[in-house]
């Protein structure tokens, strides 16, 4: 197993019996529009900050991955929970 395990701070012991229930959790607690919205907001309101501006260019394009890759996480657990529950997406 990965050495990453001991970073995992939020998960909890039925989280780790059945990973699954990480998104099913997440798409019951917020909508996908949601996600988005708040996740551009994020990085509009990060890219724009002195911090951000002050950044050397590497670490502003990982910032910029993280915020991609953040998504397009949040998309798939929605298209996950879709595919497991096709009765509540008609």
């Amino acid at each position: 197993m990965s050495n990453q395990i001991n970073n995992f701070h939020s998960l909890r012991k039925e989280h780790y019996e059945n990973p699954s229930l990480v998104i099913e959790e997440f798409t019951q607690a917020v909508n996908l529009e949601f996600v988005q919205k708040n996740l551009w907001d994020w990085f509009k309101t990060f890219d724009g900050s002195a911090y951000a501006e002050g950044m050397h260019h590497t670490e502003r394009s990982m910032h910029i991955e993280l915020y991609e890759q953040l998504l397009l996480l949040a998309e798939y657990a929605f298209l996950m929970h879709e595919r497991k529950n096709p009765e509540q997406f008609p």
